[in-house]
């Protein structure tokens, strides 16, 4: 069980008794020197596994935390000493052990527990399953299948010799949808529990650490609904520990669970906007004569289209309001949608922890938000674009020709049509059933790539209408705040090669 002791001295006692009374045999909680707590754990045969304060470390990161490292190992080596029930030590959670790199730190660490105590193993939790180079430093490994479908497949996938799971179990949405037919019910939990504990506890795994006895909020994210305790945080038990209770103690193994009633199918509101925005181009060619006559010049004979919109002989308020309104749309449903999934990958956990907390804390109410994300998405995009326009209108009262703001702001909306296929991959990933990583990738890459194409045919258009040299055309360019936000990001990951090596690997080991 993975448990982490309450402040209240009395709380954690009780926790303790009733892990015991549940048929709870081991426990992995967080770094704790609680004498009385711990002196209960020996008198009821509980073993203990103490996790060191270190979590999320790239290789960098781990050579730096060296010495508190060793500070932490010996302060548990005194505490196990003076207890039986301690027996094993968590030496990092969740760090980058898919690099070599990482294994002389494991090893060094190892190696000055087995001379202080050679009783007491040494491990790990991972990430990574086949990738994971580091599990020969250690006497085991934990692997983190929280969430998976079929825990046993990736366990069997890594082939380690001396593995056991670290955290197993899935999330609850809301306590007040019941029903094994309302997803992330309590029903669903314990009836995930009821499948996957089976073929684990069979196995001949080290030891299978149930994910967790109380709920307790993520510090990365703060406000995400998803919780995943066996009890509430005012101690309410949920139905998976009448599972774990009945497989630990060896009472029973089936369970009957209401079915109870599916939730409505959320209103499709990125469709809509996707279809309304569609509808409205719709309109409007059939509607407009210029627009049905600009449209293909646009395409077929771009320069004589840039002509005419400085020439003022074209100017199409609605249809640019539209365009607009799309380019904006399409940034806030992408940008919702790309943090939407990307919320489920380990990549995203690792970079979040490197983010600060004000950045942490945004994230998780833009994924509990979507109007949140949207506005803000959108806005920023919508500002940026604003903003850049009135900078080239000015700008460009320097050059040969006057070009107005409204002239520019034509051609950086109209720039942007491949952000129609976008929003129709927004629209398509909007309705598949669950999150998914990929699709995060996906968005994100189309995103950026149409930005860029845009980005590229506005300067070509601005350099056609307004005949500027080369120098205004650049200084035009570092106008637009996007390429600020591109510059710090870029020079940022250079400074952190082994934090954004990490999330790479993360992102594309397995």
């Amino acid at each position: 069980m993975v448990w982490t002791p309450p402040g209240d001295r009395i709380q954690a006692v009780q926790d303790i008794y009733a892990m015991a009374g549940a048929g709870v045999e081991a426990v992995r909680t967080d770094f704790f020197g609680n004498d009385e707590v711990l002196g209960i754990a020996d008198t009821l045969g509980l073993h203990i596994y103490l996790d060191l304060p270190l979590s999320y470390l790239s290789v960098s990161e781990l050579a730096d935390t060296l010495a508190s490292a060793q500070a932490s190992l010996d302060a548990a080596l005194d505490v196990a000493r003076r207890h039986a029930s301690i027996r094993a030590i968590g030496l990092a959670g969740h760090s980058d052990t898919s690099d070599p790199a990482a294994c002389a730190w494991f090893e060094g660490l190892s190696s000055r527990l087995r001379e202080a105590a050679p009783d007491i193993s040494t491990y790990y939790v991972t990430l990574f399953s086949q990738d994971d180079v580091c599990a020969d430093a250690v006497d085991f490994v934990l692997m983190d299948v929280l969430d998976r479908s079929d825990p046993s497949a990736r366990i069997e996938k890594a082939g380690m010799a001396s593995v056991g799971v670290g955290a197993l179990g899935t999330g609850v949405g809301y306590d007040d949808f019941r029903g094994l037919l309302v997803p992330f019910s309590p029903e669903r939990q314990a009836r995930y529990f009821e499948n996957a504990l089976p073929e684990l506890l069979d196995s001949s795994l080290r030891a299978v650490f149930v994910y967790r006895w109380r709920d307790r909020l993520s510090s990365v994210m703060a406000s995400d609904p998803v919780r995943y305790g066996l009890h509430t945080p005012d101690g309410r038990t949920r139905a998976a520990f009448e599972v774990i209770s009945g497989f630990f103690s060896g009472r029973r193994t089936v369970f009957a669970f209401d079915e109870g009633t599916p939730p409505p199918e959320p209103f499709p509101w990125v469709i809509l906007f996707g279809w309304t925005i569609i509808l409205a181009f719709g309109t409007g060619y059939a509607l407009s004569p210029r627009f049905r006559y600009m449209l293909p010049r646009y395409f077929r004979a771009h320069a004589f289209f840039v002509e005419a919109v400085h020439a003022n002989r074209e100017n199409l308020s609605g249809v640019n309001f539209a365009t607009f309104c799309m380019v904006v749309v399409t940034s806030g449903l992408t940008g919702f949608l790309i943090l939407y999934n990307l919320a489920v990958t380990d990549a995203f956990m690792v970079a979040m922890h490197r983010l600060p907390s004000f950045v942490q804390s945004l994230a998780g109410q833009m994924i509990g938000k979507p109007v949140l994300c949207f506005l803000l998405a959108g806005g920023i995009h919508a500002f940026a674009l604003g903003i850049w326009a009135i900078a080239w209108s000015l700008l460009l009262r320097l050059g040969p020709r006057i070009v107005r703001v409204r002239q520019v702001f034509m051609l950086i909306v109209w720039a942007h049509w491949p952000y129609l296929l976008v929003m129709a991959g927004a629209m398509v990933a909007s309705s598949l059933p669950a999150p998914s990583g990929q699709v995060a990738s996906m968005l994100a890459i189309a995103w950026i790539c149409f930005g860029i194409f845009s980005f590229i045919q506005i300067l070509i258009d601005i350099w056609l209408m307004a005949r500027v040299s080369i120098w205004p055309l650049v200084l035009g360019a570092l106008l637009y705040p996007f390429v600020w936000v591109s510059i710090f990001l870029f020079n940022t990951l250079l400074r952190h090669p082994s934090e954004v090596s990490f999330v790479w690997h993360a992102a594309l080991r397995q």
